[in-house]
């Protein structure tokens, strides 16, 4: 009996699945009604806040009127409740548990996301145990806790902290220990029961400035009290003179615009001041530009602006030098080139191609390793030649062998014993002479913990060995693109692998992240099948469109925009739109449009030259993808495709005429 039309349709969408195309194949999935298979796709990419979002758009209903649904529909908005959970979308899970008539899940589900007060609150509304989070319905209060709260009445404030914790009821608990004049034992107590704006308070009273900075980033991003605890945060980050990662991500949203008042209006000065002081100037332009939206003569911060232009003039040359290190460490012929910057001499049609994939993090040959290592070395002075196999690092990460190095990091595979799995640490020792080195290194490592998808590369946390900080992320084998290109790339692969590129960097582009730095050899195909994007160490937040930095740009020529050229602290996602559009060019044809051996021409080329059709150099190119890639590379940004997921729909409509059917 032969194929429906249906099983054919089902069929390529599981290959594509297997390939690793999870976008593509839940499209095909839900073309045909398949939506089970669609959401088991999202589920086995760990995707399932996609996967519940997939089940609301099937659904199409508002949520406030889910209550009217049928056993079976109410199942499927059930089910995307739990996957929102499953999500770390706690607030989503809620609501829509709150729709299906369902408080108690809804209070579970904002506790498991660690919003334990909006979960008491909730339990209060409806009736429901406040003291146990998460037990079981209970109506009336207990009469126990109408004993403790008489005897702290009765002034016998021991006796009913004594009684409250034996009830855990850690927020009255802390309450009353407050009230005894210990504000460091309330603290902890406010901390363990969801309420960390209130612990950050008490720690900060008791002088427990570390953990009153802990407990303030642990504010909600919806509490009412977020923005205020931004500004407490701040002033105790001055104080310590820190800038961790959890605190720049728990900013986010708060400098995101501009202050509301003169509170926050200082601690847009003193944050400002903080980027400054930890070299990351950019994020310091634009706090400053800011604040200047609120008031144009705030303090000096004009002036202070002014010079933080200035000096990313002079950062041309701390770039290059990025570059060339990053050149070495990839094993990429260094001609001097991108010193400049200038061609990459990888589009010559001269270069010969390699004889094998290059692997970019584990290569399938094992390197040799030192007879005799020292028993001690700092990492900023010299190779990381000491560490053998064996060796522990952090007390938690047991090396394997090394990956690969080169003038500005070394990469090796390490065991994480606290988790059981291999994993990539790459070393950074440039950062004793070069303050531009360790912000790059600092500034890929914060973005991209933000960014949690499929098609980037992973990135976990950063540590501190002998001297040397480095970076865990997700180990992988295979090869970029580059690689691939020079190999041969035929173009129903070619679409795949644009159109990975398009889901991971639309990732970044939601969380108003642009790369600013797209090219092949930032896009990394792994062995399992998907295409992984690399390296944000020159991307920027679009928190501050109007900002330019003057005099300085960074990027690979051959790939840029004409904005990125002319504007690069401005650019916004449609950058990246322009860069990735050559990088189809070149998966078309072989070679990118505007090539030369020097720098300044192919970005007047950039700028001022039409690019000629990638037809014109393979005729056997599509009508459709020719399009598609003009487009792509407009000079005018507004003339792109304005988002990377209109850009994907448009290649997927063309894969599918060039994937042939299962048979």
């Amino acid at each position: 009996m032969s194929a429906g039309p249906n099983d054919d349709a089902i069929a390529a969408a599981k290959g594509l699945e297997a390939r690793g195309d999870i976008d593509g194949a839940v499209a095909g999935y839900v073309r045909v009604g398949s939506v089970d298979l669609a959401v088991a796709a999202l589920m086995t990419a760990r995707r399932p806040g996609d996967a519940a979002r997939l089940l609301l758009r099937v659904l199409n209903v508002p949520i406030e009127k889910m209550s009217a649904l049928d056993d079976k529909r109410r199942r499927a908005a059930k089910n995307a409740a739990i996957l929102f959970s499953q999500a770390g979308e706690a607030q989503n899970s809620s609501e829509i548990f709150l729709a299906l008539g369902d408080p108690a899940q809804a209070a579970s589900a904002l506790e498991k996301g660690g919003d334990v007060a909006a979960a008491s609150r909730l339990r209060v509304k409806y009736g429901l145990d406040v003291n146990a989070f998460g037990g079981t319905p209970n109506a009336a209060p207990s009469t126990d806790s109408s004993k403790v709260r008489k005897l702290e009445g009765d002034g016998d404030l021991e006796g009913a902290l004594r009684a409250y914790l034996q009830l855990k009821d850690l927020r009255s608990a802390g309450r009353v220990a407050l009230a005894l004049g210990r504000p460091g034992e309330a603290a902890r107590y406010l901390r363990d029961g969801g309420m960390p704006f209130e612990a950050g308070a008490c720690f900060a009273r008791a002088g427990e400035t570390g953990l009153a900075l802990e407990s303030f980033v642990r504010v909600s991003r919806d509490d009412p009290k977020y923005r205020t605890a931004c500004v407490h945060a701040i002033a105790i980050a001055k104080q310590l003179n820190v800038l961790e990662f959890a605190l720049d991500n728990f900013l986010a949203r708060f400098v995101a615009g501009i202050p509301q008042n003169a509170g926050e209006a200082s601690a847009f000065y003193d944050l400002a001041q903080l980027y400054e002081t930890h070299d990351f100037a950019e994020s310091a332009q634009e706090t400053f530009t800011a604040l200047l939206a609120f008031d144009p003569s705030y303090r000096d911060a004009r002036d202070r602006l002014a010079r933080l232009s200035r000096d990313a003039r002079g950062s041309a040359m701390a770039y290059a030098k990025i570059v060339r290190d990053d050149v070495a460490f990839r094993g990429e012929p260094d001609t001097g080139a991108r010193d400049r910057p200038r061609t990459d001499p990888r589009s010559h049609h001269d270069v010969q191609p390699q004889p094998q994939l290059a692997p970019a993090f584990a290569p399938t040959h094992t390197p040799p390793q030192p007879a005799a290592p020292p028993p001690t070395i700092n990492v900023f002075e010299a190779p990381l030649s000491a560490l053998p196999p064996g060796a522990l690092v952090a007390g938690r990460y047991v090396i394997q062998r090394e990956v690969g190095r080169g003038g500005m990091a070394a990469v090796y595979e390490a065991l994480d014993q606290e988790i059981d799995e291999r994993v990539a640490l790459k070393f950074f020792f440039g950062g004793a002479e070069s303050p531009e080195l360790l912000k790059r290194f600092k500034q890929e490592l914060s973005l991209a913990r933000r960014l949690v998808h499929p098609n980037i590369v992973q990135t976990y946390d950063i540590g501190t060995h002998q001297g040397a900080k480095f970076i865990s992320m997700e180990l992988m084998e295979g090869a970029d693109l580059h690689g691939v290109i020079r190999m041969g790339l035929g173009l129903p692969r070619a679409v795949i692998y644009l159109m990975q590129a398009c889901a991971g960097l639309a990732c970044a582009h939601d969380a108003g992240v642009v790369h600013r730095d797209i090219k092949p050899s930032n896009f990394f195909i792994t062995k399992q099948g998907p295409l992984k994007v690399m390296d944000f160490g020159i991307a920027k937040q679009m928190s501050a469109p109007g900002l330019t930095k003057a005099g300085f740009f960074a990027g690979t020529p051959e790939y840029m925009s004409p904005e990125q050229i002319q504007q690069f602290g401005a650019v916004t996602h449609l950058t990246d739109i322009y860069a990735l559009g050559m990088v189809a060019y070149e998966c078309f044809t072989g070679s990118v449009p505007f090539t030369g051996d020097e720098m300044v021409p192919i970005l007047m080329m950039q700028v001022k030259d039409v690019a000629p059709p990638p037809s014109s150099k393979n005729p056997a190119l599509p009508k459709e993808l020719d399009a598609i890639v003009q487009r792509c590379i407009e000079k005018d940004p507004a003339r792109r495709y304005p988002s990377c997921r209109e850009l994907a729909m448009a290649l997927d409509a063309v894969r599918v005429k060039l994937t042939p059917p299962a048979r």
